[in-house]
């Protein structure tokens, strides 16, 4: 990372401590008194402090930490292939909500290890992202498949 972007990231990062410390209330984690601040000090200062960040593919790359991941494998009606990442915590109301999803054709659900998924945000409700047959047949060839069996989900 090039040395303004760490100074720009600490810079958000002080911001967050600053309205903590001073136990002010904002409207969200970035919200009103942040972006308030963000802005007078980009201004101030010429900085380019934001709120967002682009992963690029060298992060996700980087990003070897081994995770569960509670995945649901989804055609769809145009035959495209989806998945979404399930949050642990929303997995039984995930996997209720794909069975009614209007465009899902077929949907099967998968533990894996790899960390190539960490690269997808754990969802909290449905969020489909394209995977190509390629990294299908890559990073599933180790995911071991799963089942519902009352109030309980186990390896199949």
């Amino acid at each position: 990372m090039p040395e303004s972007e760490v100074e720009d990231t600490i810079l958000h990062e002080m911001i967050h401590y600053y309205i903590l410390s001073n136990q002010m209330q904002d409207t969200s984690p970035h919200g009103v008194i942040f972006t308030k601040m963000m802005n007078d000090i980009n201004a101030r200062f010429n900085r380019n402090i934001n709120v967002k960040y682009k992963s690029t593919e060298e992060d996700f790359d980087r990003d070897t930490e081994i995770r569960e991941h509670y995945i649901c494998v989804m055609r769809l009606r145009d035959n495209r292939n989806v998945i979404l990442i399930s949050a642990k915590t929303r997995l039984f109301q995930l996997w209720d909500q794909v069975s009614r999803a209007p465009d899902v054709a077929e949907w099967k659900w998968y533990g894996s290890l790899d960390p190539f998924f960490n690269r997808f945000p754990r969802a909290l409700t449905i969020k489909f992202y394209p995977i190509t047959d390629e990294e299908l047949k890559e990073h599933f060839k180790d995911a071991l498949p799963l089942v519902r069996v009352g109030n309980k989900i186990m390896v199949k």
